[in-house]
C-alpha cells in the first residue's frame, strides 16, 4: 500500500512513505498507534534541532561535517539507550545535516520528510487495525486461563500418576503447550505496552502463579517415576487433589471471563494430619515401606505450598478483572483466616 502511494503521488521524496510505514508498524492498532505517536514527536523535536543548526551554521560544510557523525551516533544509539521518539529525532538531525552536505536545501527538506512519513504513519494504522485491532489485551487473558486450567490438569494427573501410577502425559503435553503459548502472548504484550508498564506487576505475579502450577506438577511427575510399583494409601491426597484442581481451574475460568476471580480454599485443617497418618501407615508396611510414605509426604508439600500460593494470586487476578485490590479483599472472607494459617507457619 505504501509503494503504491508513492509510486502515484508526486511528492519528493516519496520513497520516505515506506520508510515511515516500515518504522512504525506493528502485528496491532494499539502497538502502530503509540509508536506513531512517538515517531511524531521524535520527528517534529528532530526537525526543530536541525532547523535550529543550519540556521546557525548556514552552509559552512565543515561545521556540518563536524555536526554530523553526533547525528549518525545519536540516530544510531538513541532508540536502544533513549527512547524510539528519540531515536526518530537523531535520524531527522541525520537527514537535514546530509541533505545540506549533498545540494544545500535549507531546512525546507524537514518539512518534506514530515508530510511523506505522515502519509507512511497513516498507512501504517490503516493495516494494524486490518490486521489485529485488539492487540494482544484479550488474548492474555485467554492463554492464562488455559495455562491455569491445563497445569491443574496436569498437577491432577501427576498426583494419580504418583499415588496409582496412571499414565497422563497427554495432560503434561497439554501444560506445556499451554505455558508456550502463553509464553509467546506475554512477549507481544511487551512490546504493545511501549512505556506504559503500570500493569506489569500484577500480570508477573499471574505468570509465576501458572509456571509455579506447572513446576510443582513437574515435580509430582518425577516422584511418580521415582516411586512407580509401589502400593500407595491414596484417601489421604485424593479429596486434596480434587480442591485444588477445582480452585485453579476456577481461577483460570475467572481470567479468561474477566470476572471476580474464587476465594482462597482454606480448606480442611486436618488434612495433614491424615496425609501424616497415611504416610505413618505406609512406613510400617512391608510391602510399600519407607519410599512410599516420602512420596506421601512430598506430594502433600507441594498440594499445600499450591494452596498458600492462592492468597498471592487473588488481588492481581482481581485487578485484571477490573475490581479494586481493597474490593477484592472485602469479598473474600476466607482471606483473614488464610493469613492467620500463613503466619501461625511463619509464613510470608
Amino acid at each position: 500500500m505504501a509503494v503504491l502511494i508513492a509510486q502515484q503521488s508526486s511528492l519528493q521524496h516519496s520513497f520516505w512513505i515506506v520508510l515511515g510505514t516500515l518504522s512504525v508498524l506493528r502485528s496491532n492498532a494499539l502497538g502502530t498507534e503509540a509508536s506513531v505517536l512517538s515517531a511524531l514527536r521524535g520527528t517534529a523535536v528532530g526537525l526543530l534541532i536541525g532547523v535550529g543548526l543550519v540556521l546557525a551554521v548556514g552552509m559552512n560544510e565543515v561545521l556540518l561535517w563536524a555536526l554530523l557523525p553526533a547525528g549518525v551516533l545519536l540516530a544510531a544509539y538513541a532508540p536502544q539507550a533513549i527512547s524510539f521518539a528519540a531515536g526518530q529525532a537523531g535520524f531527522t538531525i541525520t537527514l537535514l545535516i546530509l541533505f545540506n552536505l549533498i545540494q544545500p536545501t535549507g531546512w525546507s527538506v524537514g518539512l518534506i520528510r514530515i508530510e511523506d512519513v505522515t502519509i507512511g504513519f497513516a498507512v501504517s494504522l490503516i493495516v494494524g487495525a486490518l490486521f489485529w485491532p485488539r492487540g494482544a489485551a484479550a488474548l492474555m487473558r485467554r492463554s492464562l486461563a488455559a495455562s491455569y486450567s491445563r497445569s491443574a490438569d496436569y498437577m491432577a494427573a501427576a498426583v494419580q500418576h504418583l499415588i496409582r501410577g496412571s499414565d497422563g502425559d497427554h495432560a503434561r503435553r497439554q501444560a506445556r503447550a499451554a505455558a508456550d503459548r502463553l509464553d509467546d502472548v506475554f512477549r507481544q504484550l511487551l512490546g504493545e505496552l511501549s512505556g506504559d508498564r503500570t500493569r506489569l506487576e500484577g500480570l508477573a505475579i499471574l505468570l509465576a502463579g501458572a509456571t509455579r502450577l506447572r513446576l510443582a506438577a513437574d515435580s509430582l511427575w518425577t516422584l511418580g517415576d521415582r516411586f512407580s510399583g509401589a502400593p500407595r494409601y491414596v484417601d489421604a491426597l485424593d479429596g486434596e487433589v480434587r480442591r485444588v484442581r477445582s480452585w485453579y481451574t476456577a481461577l483460570g475460568d475467572a481470567l479468561g471471563g474477566a470476572h471476580v476471580p474464587p476465594p482462597p480454599d482454606d480448606g480442611d485443617r486436618e488434612r495433614l494430619t491424615r496425609v501424616l497418618n497415611g504416610a505413618q501407615a505406609s512406613a510400617t508396611n512391608p510391602e510399600s515401606g519407607t519410599s512410599t510414605a516420602l512420596a506421601l509426604l512430598w506430594a502433600a508439600e507441594h498440594l499445600d505450598n499450591l494452596r498458600s500460593l492462592e492468597l498471592q494470586l487473588v488481588g492481581p487476578a482481581g485487578e485484571l478483572a477490573g475490581e479494586a485490590p481493597d474490593a477484592v479483599v472485602r469479598k473474600r472472607g476466607p482471606i483473614v483466616l488464610v493469613e492467620e494459617i500463613h503466619r501461625a507457619r511463619g509464613g510470608p
